[in-house]
Order: C-alpha cells, then sequence, then structure tokens
C-alpha cells in the first residue's frame, strides 16, 4: 500500500492483526544533507510527546535510511516517520497548519482518520478493518485518473459512524489501557 508521490508520501502497511502508519520523503542519496535538516526540522517543532528533546536525536521518532540494492537505478534515502505519538503530537498540528494545493490533501485526512481509528482500537473490529483497508487502498498513486483498480465506494457516513461509536480500548481503574 505504500506508493510515492513526487518526494512524500503517508502510508498505511498492514502488519496482522494491525497496521502500520506512517510519513516519508524520498530522495537520491546526493540529496542525504537536505533529509538530515528536513529531520532536524521535524524534531524541533513544539508537540508534547513522551521522549525528551534531548533524547529525540537519538531516537527513531525520524529516521533516514538509505536503499542501494535498486537495480539500474541510482541509490535512494528516505525519512521514515512511524511512531504515532510523534505523527499526533507533533505532525498533525504541523501539517494542519499549513495550506494544502493537490490531491495530497486527500491523503493526509484519510492517513489522518486511520490514524485516529487506530488511536480508539477501532481498527480491530470488523467495520474498522474495513474503513481502514479501503481508505488505505485509495491514498497515493491510487486517486490518479490513470489507475484503473478503483477503490471501494467508502462512505463519509460509514466512517464518521465508527468515529463516533465508543472507542474499542477499556480504559482500566489505574489508567492503563
Amino acid at each position: 500500500m505504500v506508493s510515492y508521490e513526487g518526494e512524500g508520501s503517508f502510508f498505511v502497511r498492514k502488519t496482522a492483526p494491525n497496521y502500520s502508519v506512517g510519513f516519508s520523503i524520498g530522495q537520491t542519496e546526493s540529496e542525504f544533507k537536505v533529509l538530515e535538516a528536513i529531520r532536524d526540522f521535524l524534531l524541533e517543532l513544539p508537540g508534547k510527546y513522551k521522549t525528551t528533546r534531548s533524547a529525540r536525536k537519538n531516537s527513531n521518532f525520524v529516521g533516514i535510511y538509505t536503499d542501494r540494492a535498486r537495480k539500474n537505478a541510482k541509490p535512494m534515502v528516505s525519512l521514515m516517520v512511524q511512531n504515532p505519538d510523534f505523527h499526533i503530537n507533533v505532525l498533525i498540528p504541523f501539517f494542519d497548519s499549513l495550506p494544502w494545493y493537490s490531491k495530497k490533501r486527500l491523503d493526509y485526512i484519510d492517513w489522518k482518520t486511520i490514524l485516529k481509528i487506530k488511536g480508539e482500537g477501532k481498527h480491530f473490529t470488523p467495520e474498522g478493518q474495513i474503513i481502514v483497508k479501503s481508505l488505505a487502498g485509495r491514498m497515493n498513486n491510487n486517486r490518479l485518473s490513470t489507475n484503473l483498480v478503483k477503490p471501494d465506494n467508502l462512505s463519509d457516513e460509514n466512517i464518521q459512524r465508527l468515529l463516533a461509536s465508543e472507542s474499542n480500548f477499556e480504559i482500566h481503574p489505574n489508567g492503563k489501557i
């Protein structure tokens, strides 16, 4: 379910019985320094999350990975953000503050919806599974008019009904999930 539009991608991967949700930016290896600067910028964004500022530089919140195994292609470097806490408390407030001028806005909305569904444990329900699969299936290159496989008909009503339902997680009296 991962595909790229330009350099950036919001993605969802099925990892039974769960889903991995992330954001990435891909460049050729010659642009490694650019991705380092973007990583440092993202790590300095305001937000409340579980890791202290000094530990973030050595954390996996924003990682940079090199792929030199691509046959007949330049080596690639990817900046990856896969930590849900960082997504919710740092990336979403930042992305919400930006203007969007392309279909990537729709991918972002779907990605954010999937994060909310996951955050409430609703992705474990049969309806949640269907909705997450449908949302992920229409993201990125699947939105292109040249894509012959059209995604499921997913209604906003079904999404809103799922989001309005109670969380699938149980909070114990000691405050733990």
